[in-house]
């Protein structure tokens, strides 16, 4: 079957679909970037907020109306909005074909096989705890990148977060599971490795273990062939000073003020405005805040303390002294 994959969302949600491909191409499945080719769309949806349940029920119905140029074509929902609407969305949305909660991705390929077998209006779910950590995977990102999960679920209950009741609570990734993955991404050519999970900094509390993340760090550091390793999400309250030593010690660990630069013209701190018609931020021109567009470009190599206004859509930028080492 050819299936095309639409994923929303966050970069733990692209690891989900990285995962569900390698499933569904071991079974013999093709992937296409055509939806008019497909015979089955997989929608990997967020379920976050409003804005992103909005455009996971717009993707939905895109899919859907595929149908009408195809009536074999399969709609599959997966992802957040999947486990937490769950029969909600068939009932709003009854041209969708299957519903699969997080813990049931690893069935995707029996999923797909029952609804060409005359099944449908299948949904499948699972206990939070059975939520697939790890798995062989393809690397959806840019081949120099990818994203390692390294736990799933949340114990922080904030008030103003569905994450919990999606995910589940805490349950951390094997650190030898995990480093196994980095070794295998660093030999299939990944440099620059991005470490997520709902709260990074609470990796194996619940072993008992906290503070795990920065032996974690230690381990990953020594991974031949990565150059970069960054670490997204991580909650300030467990922002300790272990952790911060474990980011220092460790040379690979990226700091966030870490740019290079190249460009025409030595600078210090300025207010700069970047968000020009298609203007990328990490571009050497940048436009300063004010009435004219005037340009600001780098002329030395070096380190910037780059600080980021979304409100004002300004950014700050200070020099700190020359070139680094790993730039």
């Amino acid at each position: 079957m050819k299936i095309a994959c639409i994923s929303l969302g966050c970069p733990k949600n692209q690891v989900d679909l990285d995962v569900m491909v390698h499933i569904l191409l071991s079974a013999g499945h093709e992937t296409v970037a055509d939806l008019a080719e497909a015979d089955v769309i997989l929608v990997n949806t967020c379920g976050f907020i409003e804005s992103a349940k909005t455009e996971a029920i717009e993707n939905i119905l895109e899919a859907c109306s595929y149908k009408q140029q195809n009536p074999e074509l399969k709609v599959i929902v997966t992802g957040c909005l999947a486990e937490r609407y769950r029969s909600q969305i068939e009932e709003e949305i009854p041209e969708v074909d299957a519903v699969v909660g997080c813990a049931s991705n690893k069935a995707i390929d029996t999923i797909v096989e029952r609804l060409f077998h005359g099944e449908d209006h299948l949904e499948s779910y699972g206990a939070k705890k059975d939520f697939p950590l790890g798995g062989k995977r393809v690397i959806g990102t840019p081949a120099h990148y990818a994203y390692l999960k390294i736990a799933e679920g949340c114990n922080n209950r904030c008030h103003y977060c569905a994450i919990p009741g999606i995910r589940g609570p805490l349950h951390s990734r094997d650190m030898a599971d995990c480093v196994a993955e980095a070794r295998w991404l660093a030999g299939e050519g990944v440099k620059e490795l991005i470490v997520v999970a709902q709260d990074p900094t609470a990796y194996g509390e619940d072993w008992g273990k906290p503070g795990s993340i920065c032996e974690l760090l230690d381990k990953l550091n020594k991974v031949p062939g990565l150059e970069w390793i960054r670490i997204m999400y991580a909650y300030p309250e467990r922002i300790t000073d272990e952790f911060i030593a474990a980011m220092k010690r460790n040379d690979k660990v990226e700091e966030p003020d870490a740019f290079k630069f190249e460009g025409v013209e030595e600078w210090g701190q300025k207010e700069l405005h970047p968000f020009s018609a298609n203007a990328d931020i990490l571009h050497t021109s940048l436009l300063r805040t004010g009435g004219k567009d005037t340009k600001w470009r780098i002329r030395r190599d070096g380190r910037y303390r780059i600080t980021v206004n979304i409100l004002k859509e300004t950014v700050k930028a200070e020099y700190l002294g020359g070139r680094d080492k790993r730039m």
